[in-house]
């Protein structure tokens, strides 16, 4: 089973801006590796180590993120392509990465967010994990609280704002959240569900088989 025809566009863009951000740490790479290998280092030696270092992470995550996506845009996403964690991992790596926001008016976000419940093993990996932070991010930024209920595999957001913008953000049809966009489209490919009801959000994520589970 392939990619829905409405949903090519979503893939389309999704690739291309992944292409670019591949490039983009490769050339980094290249860049560091070639003013050590000449000794036009320097005094920033360790600084051309460390970028090396960093934008090899940055590329591995974003190699990984390409295969999910084609994996998912083709019909053949497995969950063996996939790692496992616990749901309340997912909610927990979500509410810490939540930073403060800056501007008039400094606001620490995370305070705003109550997480609660016990989660059972999920198939999901850092892209999932990824874009479920980007969309708790999201809904907290307009609420003036944000809970987050966890329940074995599922795990349930709310109030929701009532702003379409944000509903559409929340279940993956913002062209411009790629994140966001694939964590939902993985999640669902995978026999899980996303859904709106009425100002909750709910993510229902696939389960492993018992010896995935175990490992």
């Amino acid at each position: 089973m392939s990619v829905e025809d409405d949903d090519s566009p979503f893939y389309f863009q999704l690739m291309n801006l992944l292409a670019f951000e591949c490039r983009t740490q490769a050339a980094g790479i290249f860049g560091a590796a070639h003013a050590l290998s000449d000794g036009t280092a320097g005094e920033l030696r360790e600084d051309m180590v460390e970028l090396i270092r960093e934008e090899s992470e940055r590329l591995s995550r974003c190699i990984k993120m390409l295969s999910v996506a084609s994996w998912t845009a083709l019909g053949t996403l497995h969950p063996d392509h996939l790692s496992t964690r616990n749901a309340r991992q997912i909610a927990d790596q979500a509410h810490a990465s939540l930073r403060p926001l800056t501007g008039w008016l400094e606001e620490d976000v995370a305070a705003k967010v109550r997480v609660s419940g016990e989660g059972v093993a999920v198939v999901a990996d850092e892209t999932v994990e990824a874009g479920f932070a980007i969309i708790v991010n999201r809904i907290v930024r307009d609420q003036a609280g944000l809970w987050v209920a966890v329940d074995g595999a599922e795990i349930t957001l709310g109030p929701l704002p009532a702003d379409d913008d944000v509903r559409r953000f929340v279940i993956g049809d913002d062209p411009m959240s790629f994140e966001a966009g694939l964590a939902v489209r993985v999640i669902r490919a995978l026999g899980g569900s996303v859904d709106l009801d009425g100002d909750r959000l709910r993510f229902r994520f696939p389960e492993p088989r018992s010896s995935e589970a175990a490992r």
